[in-house]
């Protein structure tokens, strides 16, 4: 269950170093991905824990 592939993309800078540009939404998505295992999780824990 992935929101999105790898969203950064890798670019040299004037200075002959690797430099990642990541788009406006990417914290946004991330914080949802992290919602999303978050609640499967906890859906888990509570399942097993009524057996």
């Amino acid at each position: 269950m992935v929101i999105s592939d790898f969203p950064c993309d890798l670019q040299l800078d004037g200075k002959g170093r690797w430099a990642a540009s990541f788009p406006q939404n990417f914290w946004l998505q991330a914080l949802a991905t992290v919602a999303l295992y978050g609640y499967a999780v906890a859906g888990l824990a509570v399942s097993l824990g009524y057996r």
